[in-house]
C-alpha cells in the first residue's frame, strides 16, 4: 500500500492448512493482491495423525490452485530446488 518492495513470509506446516485462517488469508492475499509468500512444508503429519486419515489428497498445493495463487512444489530436502523456487516466485509477488 506503501509503494515499498517489501513482503511478507508465512511459514507453517500441512496441519495448519485444515485450519479456516488459513484459507482465509490465500483468499485476503489474492483479492487484495498482497505481496505474500506462503510456504507450507508437508511432512504428511500433522499431530500424530497421516495426511491420509485427515484429508482426501495429500497434495496441499492444491488450495494454491482453488485460490489462483502461483505456486511450486519442491522437494524441501533439495536445497539448491527451494531456492531457485523461492527466487523465482519472489520476483513474481514482486
Amino acid at each position: 500500500m506503501q509503494n515499498k518492495n517489501d513482503m511478507g513470509v508465512s511459514d507453517i506446516g500441512d496441519g495448519a492448512v485444515e485450519e479456516g485462517i488459513v484459507h482465509e488469508s490465500f483468499n485476503l492475499a489474492k483479492v487484495q493482491n498482497s505481496p505474500v509468500l506462503f510456504v507450507i512444508e508437508n511432512n504428511l503429519f500433522a499431530s500424530h495423525m497421516h495426511i491420509s486419515l485427515r484429508q482426501p489428497s495429500d497434495m496441499i498445493s492444491r488450495f494454491a490452485v482453488a485460490n489462483d495463487i502461483p505456486y511450486k512444489l519442491v522437494d524441501g530436502n533439495d536445497v539448491v530446488a527451494v531456492s531457485n523456487a523461492t527466487e523465482e516466485l519472489v520476483k513474481d509477488i514482486r
